[in-house]
């Protein structure tokens, strides 16, 4: 009987082991697309975050296999009466710029970038005339940089990150 109980605990064990090494390798994808107003953040196999913009709305949305729901913050709510807070005096916390600024530089270096694209118009002839060569010959380098005198203004930008990379950033 004591046999048999090892035998469930240890195969729970490898299932739980293997769950949690997929969160940390499955891939997170930021995707922004002004396009089709869409800006969202995917966690490939778990559910999408994502914030779509309407007219004279906001939309907030979440997906995952099983649970569909859709905020929408700017609607009117009904009031609430509160009742008054007390003042509490806030302790200044000690924040490390040098510090701090080194992890965000980590993090942002985890992430890769899988399809860049920018068509930009800035309403300026002049400054467009001066940004069309530097983005011809960034454009040379894989990035789709251009410039247009249309008005048009379009970024599609996704990036890819894993949670792993992530933790080690943080951590280390």
């Amino acid at each position: 009987m004591a046999n048999h109980l090892k035998v469930v605990l240890l195969i729970l064990l490898i299932i739980l082991l293997g769950l949690l090494s997929w969160i940390l390798v499955s891939p997170i994808q930021l995707i922004m697309d002004t396009n089709r107003q869409i800006f969202c953040i995917r966690w490939r196999g778990l559910g999408r975050f994502g914030l779509k913009i309407l007219p004279g709305d906001l939309v907030l949305r979440f997906d995952s296999w099983l649970y569909h729901k859709d905020f929408h913050p700017l609607a009117q709510r009904k009031k609430k009466k509160q009742k008054k807070k007390k003042k509490t005096e806030r302790k200044k916390s000690k924040f490390d710029f040098r510090k701090n600024s080194r992890k965000a530089f980590r993090l942002i270096k985890t992430f890769k970038i899988k399809s860049f694209f920018v068509n930009l118009d800035t309403d300026d002839y002049i400054l467009n005339g001066y940004l069309y060569p530097i983005f011809y010959y960034l454009g040379k380098h894989g990035e789709h940089l251009n410039i247009n005198f249309k008005g048009d203004l379009e970024i599609n930008i996704v990036a890819e990150n894993r949670l792993y990379k992530v933790v080690r950033a943080m951590l280390f």
